[in-house]
């Protein structure tokens, strides 16, 4: 039997918590500098790659990438840099 005090509550987790503070910058997901990819907020984190910690909060583009996803490009100071 589960203690409910163990339970881990969705809102707890990391993706989470990075997806509530992107909302609050009215960020569309993150992008990473260093492999030139992002990912949105209702797919964060999906390359899994070491260099997660170097992403960035991003704005959709409205152009599609290679994959067919939702290209992303940095938030600076509330714009899109391009």
């Amino acid at each position: 039997m589960t203690d409910d005090k163990h339970k881990t509550e969705s809102t707890h987790t990391v993706k989470a918590m990075v997806n509530k503070q992107l909302k609050d910058v009215m960020a569309d997901g993150l992008y990473c500098p260093s492999l030139e990819c992002g990912c949105s907020l209702d797919n964060l984190f999906t390359c899994c790659e070491p260099q997660v910690c170097e992403c960035v909060a991003a704005r959709k583009t409205g152009r599609k990438n290679k994959f067919g996803d939702d290209e992303m490009a940095p938030l600076i100071k509330g714009k899109v840099r391009s």
